[in-house]
């Protein structure tokens, strides 16, 4: 049996989505969601904890998150969890998870005024 990377989250856009384009001229979209968990403790205070993670697509799913998706828009996304390691300019290892998205689905918008979709 194989193993299963599947993740689905929801969350807000911490920041517009940005565009790039590989040397091939192949789209791809980075953008990051916060995903909010609250809970009551022991002793029924509210508590709360945002995950912060990274996301990237490609292709024509980049293309239209870059286009139709703003800061702040809530998103559904499912997709492969991946890790990259690298190393900085002064040799230190750094390595992060990142969500390759595969799907989507805007939930909601905040309405900034500027017509919106």
């Amino acid at each position: 049996m194989s193993d299963i990377n599947k993740t689905i989250l929801m969350g807000r856009l911490t920041k517009d989505p940005e565009l790039k384009f590989t040397p091939n001229n192949t789209e791809v979209c980075n953008f990051s969601l916060a995903s909010n968990e609250k809970w009551k403790d022991a002793n029924g205070e509210t508590k709360e904890k945002t995950l912060f993670l990274n996301c990237v697509a490609w292709k024509g799913l980049a293309k239209v998150i870059s286009e139709y998706c703003k800061k702040g828009n809530r998103l559904l996304v499912e997709g492969k969890l991946n890790s990259k390691t690298w190393e900085d300019s002064s040799g230190n290892k750094k390595s992060t998870i990142e969500l390759n998205v595969e799907n989507f689905q805007l939930i909601d918008r905040n309405d900034l005024g500027d017509g919106g979709l």
